[in-house]
């Protein structure tokens, strides 16, 4: 991914409401990155919406699936800054108001995050310049109420590989999210070989059983039975707290498998569409 540097220079101005000039500029923002999609735009970079009444700058990615998708979050993939108990989740406003860095190892979050109304949230998982990217589609709600689970979670259509919010998947399916997956074996790890077990994707499968088990705020998850033998997690926001082989573990990014007593951090970034 890269970030664009924006000047008036590097456009075709001429003519009034050009809509190369779209978001360009504070006094050129647009309402949302749909807006500039519609216009025929298509360069990842820095675009200013309008949030709250003001023009704020914001990163917007138009080549995943879906799209586009503003980022309202850079995870590192170290530490447990965005974990699931982080605060993050649970303030009310909060966030830098320029647009954030995908291509930087540092945590970020976007007020965006805070503020904007979506019914799609993406998730992409990062490693050896490679990015793997899923969706969900839901109930209408700001990603802030969705992973606090103030927003009920029932999905209105199915995501991209049609697994529905909160729904239990059988064993075998195919409806999981392999690109997440592909982004564990990707990394050179040997974890989540998923196994004969039960598949659940959301922003937040709630309390496990027994509550020492995986939690993960947005990402996936899997198997919340009182057997630790093929639970796992993988996201942004997860933790185990305590419970099973891998024993208690936090991350901003990342993903612990139990069967084979695993833990591993990975970058990660969430989008929403706008």
């Amino acid at each position: 991914m890269s970030v664009r540097t924006l000047s008036r220079s590097n456009y075709n101005t001429a003519g009034t409401g050009n809509p190369l000039t779209f978001g360009l500029f504070a006094d050129t923002a647009v309402q949302s990155a749909s807006q500039l999609s519609s216009a025929g735009i298509n360069t990842n970079g820095n675009y200013y919406i309008i949030i709250g009444g003001s023009a704020v700058q914001c990163y917007v990615n138009f080549t995943f699936e879906g799209g586009p998708y503003i980022l309202v979050m850079v995870t590192s993939g170290t530490g447990s800054t965005y974990g699931y108990d982080a605060t993050v989740w649970t303030d009310t406003s909060g966030g830098v108001s320029t647009a954030l860095n995908p291509t930087s190892n540092t945590n970020q979050v976007h007020m965006a995050f805070y503020n904007l109304a979506t019914t799609r949230t993406g998730l992409a998982l990062y490693q050896n310049s490679t990015s793997y990217f899923h969706y969900l589609d839901h109930a209408s709600g700001t990603p802030r109420a969705l992973a606090n689970g103030s927003t009920p979670p029932p999905a209105v259509s199915p995501d991209s590989t049609t697994i529905t919010a909160g729904s239990i998947i059988p064993s075998a399916s195919p409806k999981r999210p392999g690109g997440w997956g592909a982004a564990i074996t990707g990394a050179g790890f040997s974890a989540m070989s998923w196994g004969s077990t039960y598949y659940r994707y959301g922003w937040s499968h709630g309390t496990p059983n027994p509550a020492s088990f995986g939690y993960a705020r947005f990402g996936w998850s899997a198997d919340i039975d009182d057997s630790d033998s093929r639970d796992r997690a993988i996201g942004i926001g997860i933790k185990n707290a305590g419970g099973g082989p891998v024993g208690s573990v936090a991350y901003s990014a990342g993903y612990t498998d139990y069967s084979a007593s695993t833990s591993n951090t990975l970058k990660g970034f969430l989008y929403i569409k706008n």
